[in-house]
């Protein structure tokens, strides 16, 4: 197994895309692995307590749980994607955790403190046992940050860490952050995989082999890394030593079952053999099909992703601002949302950051959101706008990949031709694609590309910061440039007063809005399909940093 071992650390090496790839994909495509890409968050300070407990309901012997592509490996640090995270987000945990409602909570770490613009303190629970029984310290938890920025580790989440630049242990139970910049926005990355913290001893005992099939990785999470069979499945054991009591840990053991297929996905939920699997693995077809299942239910929630059109606002005809605008008057996106996503979902959206976004100073931005301007469906003003732009009869090609991508165009085509544009679909490959949307350069080579995106974190600058900011390359693919939102956006990272921070991005966020370089159809639900059997685990945004498995149980 050894030499299978470093084979598939040396296949996991050369991969170059993350988890950015499913949200793309949108859900009804295979597993994605990936390239980091920059963060957005806010900041947060100290609290105790632990996480909520599992459900009340009985014990269960095993749990199995499909994925509908091969996880890159059981390491926190390559942890990008939906399918990976489903088993590492319950070995690794992270120093902080978000709550069903995106709010920053105590997990591995007791408190932080932000003691001055450059310099940030965490402390630590004591008494946290990893997998191999050996008590966790100030030193695991260095070592396993520090890998984040370590080159030869690779880490999909090192951009997360952008800002560090040192991780030091200022006590037994103490560590201090050193920042080279100011950011407020750090201490979310702190409750992701980016903050995820394994065992020292025996990461530098194993090296590369690290997460591999035959070495996995030793953490402090729920579950304890069992077995990984490639292709087939990935099997995770209750970890009985566990530090937070309050979680029932009524899962004994937890099996991650990789079907690539979704209709298999779905004939094993209707037969039992599967018991649960998160909307991403599913279209939006196959999770309606489950809803007459009679031994499933479908859950739904809020979620801090958009489908939407990406305008490339440097190439004619959409350099001008009242064509993009035009464009999205004349698009029907709750049309959208009804035919080609099963109206799972919330249409219409005025911003790339949704209202399930707002967890700070909800009232600045909901003010600050009911003044946007909708863009509502008028064909008389986006007519008229294209001819005051002269852009009447201009013609543009939509990148397409995804079957529900397609119908999407077929709709924008129509508008398009409802008010003088020639817009035609271009079909590629979903690698292709991606690559022409995420390329690392200034310009992009499409007029109009039809697209998905998700926050990492529960903060409207997810959805402003990392696609609007005219300095990444990589995400700002409608290739924006606005001084204005530049400033703005830089300022509100340097601030750590959450006012000032959502009066910023609101005020970048109209700016974005008006120019409409995406237009945006609508936000689709966060979706879990369970077995009835199964119970208390509640839905969110940001399952897959969250070692979900531990709050499950039985419900007879």
């Amino acid at each position: 197994m050894a030499d299978e071992d470093l084979e598939l650390r040396e296949e996991v090496d050369r991969r170059l895309l993350t988890r950015r790839e499913v949200v793309v994909r949108g859900g009804g495509a295979a597993g994605a692995l990936g390239f980091a890409w920059l963060l957005a968050a806010c900041g947060g300070g100290g609290g105790g307590g632990a996480a909520p407990s599992g459900g009340g309901g009985g014990e269960v012997d095993t749990m199995t749980w499909a994925i509908n592509g091969e996880a890159v490996a059981m390491d926190y640090a390559l942890a990008y994607d939906f399918n990976t995270n489903v088993a590492v987000a319950n070995i690794a945990e992270p120093l902080l955790r978000f709550d069903p409602h995106g709010r920053l909570q105590p997990n591995l770490a007791t408190a932080w403190d932000v003691v001055d613009p450059l310099t940030m303190t965490v402390k630590l629970r004591s008494g946290v046992k990893f997998h191999d029984g050996t008590k966790m310290t100030a030193e695991d938890v260095v070592f396993s940050l520090d890998r984040h920025r370590d080159p030869k580790v690779g880490s999909y989440l090192a951009t997360f860490h952008e800002r560090v630049s040192s991780v030091l242990a200022s006590g037994p139970l103490e560590v201090t952050i050193k920042f080279s910049k100011p950011d407020a926005i750090f201490p979310y990355a702190l409750a992701t995989m980016a903050g995820a913290v394994a065992s020292k001893a025996f990461m530098e005992a194993n090296g590369k082999k690290v997460g591999t099939p035959g070495v996995g990785i030793v953490g402090t999470g729920p579950y304890k890394f069992g077995s990984w069979t490639k292709g087939q499945e990935i099997v995770l054991d209750r970890f009985d030593g566990y530090w937070n009591k309050e979680r029932a840990l009524k899962v004994k053991r937890f099996v991650v079952k990789i079907i690539l297929d979704e209709s298999t996905i779905v004939q094993a939920l209707n037969t039992g053999v599967v018991d649960g699997v998160f909307g991403t693995a599913l279209s939006v077809k196959s999770v309606k099909g489950t809803e007459g299942f009679g031994n499933v239910k479908v859950s739904r929630g809020p979620s801090y992703q958009v489908h939407y059109l990406i305008v490339n606002t440097q190439m004619p005809p959409f350099d001008d601002r009242r064509v993009r605008q035009a464009l999205s008057y004349a698009i029907d996106k709750a049309g959208i949302l009804q035919s080609t996503w099963g109206g799972i979902g919330e249409s219409p959206i005025k911003s790339p950051a949704t209202p399930a976004m707002w967890t700070f100073e909800q009232d600045t931005f909901k003010q600050a959101y009911d003044a946007l301007p909708s863009f509502d469906l008028d064909l008389e003003k986006a007519k008229a706008l294209v001819q005051e732009a002269g852009a009447t009869g201009a013609k543009a090609e939509m990148l397409v990949a995804l079957p529900f991508d397609q119908e999407q165009a077929l709709a924008i085509q129509d508008a398009g031709k409802k008010i003088g544009l020639n817009l035609s679909p271009k079909k590629l490959e979903i690698t292709d694609k991606i690559a022409q949307e995420f390329a690392g350069k200034e310009t992009r080579p499409y007029h109009l590309s039809v697209s998905q995106w998700g926050s990492d974190i529960p903060d409207p600058a997810g959805n402003l910061l990392v696609p609007f900011y005219s300095k990444n390359v990589v995400t700002n693919n409608s290739a924006y440039h606005n001084a204005k939102v530049d400033r703005l956006l830089e300022q509100q990272r340097e601030t750590t007063d959450p006012a000032e921070r959502a009066r910023l991005l609101s005020e970048a966020q109209a700016v974005v809005v008006t120019d409409q370089p995406w237009i945006v159809f609508y936000s689709p639900d966060s979706v879990m399909v369970l077995n009835n059997r199964l119970g208390g685990y509640q839905i969110r945004p940001l399952t897959y940093w969250d070692p979900f498995a531990a709050d499950f149980s039985g419900t007879a």
